[in-house]
């Protein structure tokens, strides 16, 4: 397979993999800077406090988050963003895509392929992704209509590990200070 193309992998049912070597650098990347959060958690927070019912809640809802924040990453990065299938450009196809009348077809310069309004090709995947947002390097994917909830939760989940984090260094040091 070409750099920056993709492959169903047969693992595990359908597995949506981009091979670009860039961004699997960068999705590994990503899950270490989560698993390097979760070590500065345990070793600035967890191992040098005495136990507390508050360090068992802080411990459990930024595992949580770290948790949910990889598995979103896994969802989003080995989903099918949505492909557009490839259509042949001829005069039945043209006329199977019309719904309405005054519609106006969209013709994919790189695929030769129809491609649906508010679809794009994407440079790295080498496919036409329904209403694509952008490539992620991070995620190592296009986030597209099929996967953009795991790239948000994906988000979402980060935000709340670096606010948590935040909020109980500022604990910490208020404490310190007393």
């Amino acid at each position: 397979m070409a750099a920056g193309g993709w492959r169903r992998l047969p693992v595990v049912g359908r597995i949506w993999l981009v091979t670009d070597c860039c961004g699997l650098v960068c999705a590994g990347m990503t899950w270490g800077l989560v698993a390097f959060g979760l070590y500065a958690f345990l070793v600035l927070f967890f191992i040098p406090a005495q136990w507390s019912v508050s360090l068992f809640i802080d411990t459990i809802l930024f595992n949580t988050f770290a948790f949910l924040a990889v598995m979103s990453h896994f969802k989003a990065m080995t989903s099918d963003p949505g492909v557009c299938p490839k259509i042949e450009l001829t005069p039945e196809s043209v006329r199977d895509a019309k719904t309405r009348p005054d519609q106006v077809i969209y013709k994919c310069q790189k695929c030769k392929s129809i491609k649906p309004e508010r679809a794009h090709h994407c440079s790295v995947c080498g496919k036409c992704i329904m209403k694509m947002d952008h490539h992620c390097p991070w995620v190592n994917n296009c986030v597209g209509e099929a996967n953009q909830k795991f790239f948000v939760l994906f988000c979402f989940y980060i935000m709340m590990m670096s606010g948590y984090a935040l909020f109980m260094a500022i604990k910490k040091r208020s404490c310190a200070l007393r």
